[in-house]
């Protein structure tokens, strides 16, 4: 069987980890197909219209098209351009598919709805089926970026295509039927490389909290987790927070760490690779987050894969695969609770089984288990049409 993905995000040179999560999802899928990608993106510095490359990741055949930024003054024409060029960059990275690869099987959408259109014209043209794996969570009430005439009127019609629809969390699916986006759903959560993301034998001096994630008060609430740093200072003087990522407020971040003097407490360790992420968590004691609203966050399948225990919000794409043998669950948004909690973890996280929580999480979040998810979903549509 040969899938084609058709991803919105993808790793690519601008941004390396952009969409890593999808990439993620290839690997797993590797296993019980073949895997094309056809990735589109702009830029605003080229010579030509487009630009072609392709290579093959671990087994995974990439192919990515570049395409010049429409830059004229007029905005709606700019928006006609750049809608025309990513369907003319998809044609263009299907035609050298077809060359090396040969024609696919089924089309995989990542994230409505432009990344679909190619997907559409290969259903109408040459009767290829197509399933949705959606990761958006603009969907979401607490998000609401899910609007616009057009956007629900294109994601409709798209959906409406679909042999089969995916999301990461129950959360996400629920909220997408509640916009009038219906079919047939199955829940498959993000994947992780359980052969990267290992348990570590450690002996700390201090606790070692982790934080990974873009440095954003919105919705990460980083800030507020800083200043809880201050509270548990308070208390309990022998911990560590190490924030792994970077965002818009991460100068923020650095002057409140001044502003309280957390620097011995807590250390900004900006980007780091997926080995280097899967070293530090390997060697903290627990992994924290504080978030707003989320969908099912890659960070918490990471860390449950390397054993270490978890302290979340309850937002419900995390709550419906948590339970207490993990680590703690707190009302999100309520600040005390998280304080209370943070404490409770620094005196307690030892009492956790770094056996136990692997366990879960490979059964849950590994390659082989999500690929054999999608796989099924694959077959569903194919026979069915």
């Amino acid at each position: 069987m040969h899938i084609l993905f058709l991803p919105k995000w993808y790793p690519n040179e601008y941004d390396i980890f952009d969409g890593n999560f999808i990439e993620n999802h290839a690997h797993s899928v590797k296993l019980v197909a073949q895997v094309s990608v056809i990735f589109v993106h702009s830029e605003s510095k080229s010579e030509n219209t487009y630009r072609l490359t392709q290579q093959n990741n671990q087994g995974i055949n990439e192919i990515r098209v570049f395409f010049k930024k429409a830059t004229s003054k007029i905005g709606v024409w700019n928006k006609v351009v750049t809608l025309f060029r990513y369907f003319q960059a998809q044609q263009l990275a299907y035609k050298q598919l077809l060359k090396t690869h040969g024609a696919p099987n089924l089309s995989h959408v990542h994230v409505l709805t432009r990344s679909a259109l190619l997907a559409i014209h290969l259903k109408m043209k040459q009767n290829i089926p197509f399933v949705i794996t959606e990761h958006w969570s603009g969907y979401l009430k607490a998000n609401g970026l899910y609007k616009g005439f057009l956007k629900k009127m294109g994601t409709e019609l798209v959906v409406k295509q679909a042999s089969g629809i995916t999301t990461v969390s129950s959360q996400l699916k629920e909220a997408m039927q509640g916009h009038r986006l219906l079919g047939e759903y199955t829940v498959i959560p993000n994947v992780v490389d359980t052969k990267v993301f290992v348990p570590i034998e450690t002996n700390h001096s201090r606790t070692e909290i982790l934080f990974v994630g873009n440095l954003l008060q919105m919705p990460k609430r980083i800030l507020d987790i800083i200043r809880s740093m201050n509270v548990l200072k308070q208390h309990y003087s022998n911990f560590h927070l190490s924030i792994v990522g970077e965002g818009v407020d991460e100068k923020a971040c650095q002057e409140l760490i001044n502003e309280l003097s957390l620097n011995q407490e807590v250390t900004l360790k900006g980007t780091l690779n997926r080995a280097e992420v899967a070293k530090t968590m390997g060697e903290s004691d627990f992994l924290i987050l504080f978030s707003y609203f989320e969908n099912q966050p890659c960070v918490i399948n990471e860390a449950l894969s390397c054993g270490i225990p978890i302290l979340v919000p309850d937002i419900p794409g995390i709550a419906e695969r948590m339970n207490e043998e993990l680590g703690i669950m707190i009302p999100t948004g309520d600040l005390e609770a998280f304080d209370a909690a943070l404490l409770k973890m620094c005196n307690s996280h030892g009492k956790y089984s770094k056996q136990s929580i692997r366990a879960f999480a490979e059964q849950e979040y590994s390659e082989q288990s999500i690929g054999q998810q999608f796989l099924t979903v694959y077959q569903n549509a194919l026979k069915h049409g």
